[in-house]
């Protein structure tokens, strides 16, 4: 049962990088939060600095002209030259 080498004690294991992005997320949010809930003008007024730092000007695109109208043909509404009869092939009955 004694593990000569020292055990999971005395291992030296650093922490996993994404661990510490997460954990440093969570108290971020959790000290934004308590600030919302505490002092709401206070957090309002940072963000509306914050926010009028960017300005951004936005313009609609033009809209394309419309596309011209197809020129109507000489002969439209005309009957169609006529296709080929059909004309249909014998038959053989199956022998019995």
């Amino acid at each position: 049962m004694d593990n000569p080498t020292g055990g999971y004690a005395g291992a030296k294991k650093r922490p996993n990088p994404w661990v510490i992005t997460a954990v440093v997320l969570i108290h971020v949010a959790l000290f934004y939060g308590l600030l919302r809930a505490l002092a709401p003008g206070a957090v309002q007024n940072v963000e509306r600095s914050m926010i009028a730092a960017f300005s951004v000007t936005v313009t609609a695109p033009e809209e394309p002209p419309p596309p011209p109208a197809p020129e109507p043909e000489p002969d439209e509404g005309a009957q169609g030259d006529p296709g080929r009869e059909a004309v249909p092939g014998p038959v053989a009955a199956p022998t019995p």
